[in-house]
């Protein structure tokens, strides 16, 4: 992804931007939760935008005003002029939620954004105001890519801006908060990233990613996915670098 130089990209969203197999990965795993009409908030520069799917509408947002052209030019690359992708700057100011009333979204969904929320309820109750404002009788879904484990909180977190990280009982504590929804089912994703994070952040204390272990993390997702759906799918092991909600309203 090429960036204007008058645009400097915090390293957390630079250092991932070139890793498409993890990012299809991600895509894999969430893909059965998407539907016709798409949210994504928070989309950074897009490096998961560009693999959502184009159905309905797919609406890109983002708080980053300096993002929008690359946002922009991301779709373009990937889908070209399709009508059907609007990508916009969205300050998520109080009352943003109600300019989507009206468009009947039946997925929002986010990768990497609710941990940099100091008031995660209050943000998931915007999310879920908009998907309760479609009036199709069709699952609507709340899909949110968080990482996973406060006992794996790291300086490398706190530089990120992070607040926290999350395991089944936060996140159900706060949307405890805000609604009676249950139907809230999560899985963990990516085993061997964790121990990666936690050895060289938690017990060597690194502040940085290097570009150079991405590279090598890219290159093995093929196997690493592979023993992760084992782990997780067969073993049924409830650890990893991340976690996957999705909230069905």
């Amino acid at each position: 992804m090429n960036t204007p130089e008058n645009i400097e990209l915090p390293f957390e969203l630079d250092s991932l931007s070139d890793a498409v197999n993890y990012q299809k990965w991600i895509m894999s795993s969430i893909y059965p939760f998407l539907g016709e009409s798409i949210l994504e908030v928070g989309a950074g520069i897009g490096s998961m935008s560009r693999w959502l799917p184009v159905r309905k509408k797919l609406y890109i947002t983002e708080y980053n005003q300096d993002f929008e052209n690359l946002l922009k030019n991301e779709m373009y690359l990937k889908h070209g002029d399709d009508k059907r992708i609007i990508v916009e700057h969205n300050k998520y100011e109080s009352g943003w939620q109600q300019k989507f009333f009206d468009h009947n979204i039946d997925t929002i969904v986010n990768f990497n954004v609710l941990e940099h929320i100091d008031n995660d309820s209050q943000v998931l109750s915007q999310w879920l105001d908009i998907l309760s404002s479609n009036s199709t009788s069709q699952h609507k879904r709340l899909v949110i890519f968080v990482p996973a484990h406060q006992w794996a909180f790291s300086k490398l977190d706190k530089k990120y801006g992070h607040y926290r990280r999350y395991n089944h009982k936060t996140m159900i504590k706060a949307l405890s908060k805000i609604t009676n929804y249950t139907n809230v089912s999560y899985q963990y994703f990516n085993i061997i990233g964790l121990l990666g994070w936690v050895f060289k952040y938690k017990i060597l204390k690194n502040e940085s990613i290097s570009k150079k272990d991405i590279r090598i993390f890219e290159r093995l997702v093929p196997f690493i996915k592979n023993i992760d759906d084992f782990l997780h799918h067969k073993l049924k092991i409830r650890i990893g670098q991340s976690m996957i909600f999705v909230v069905t309203v």
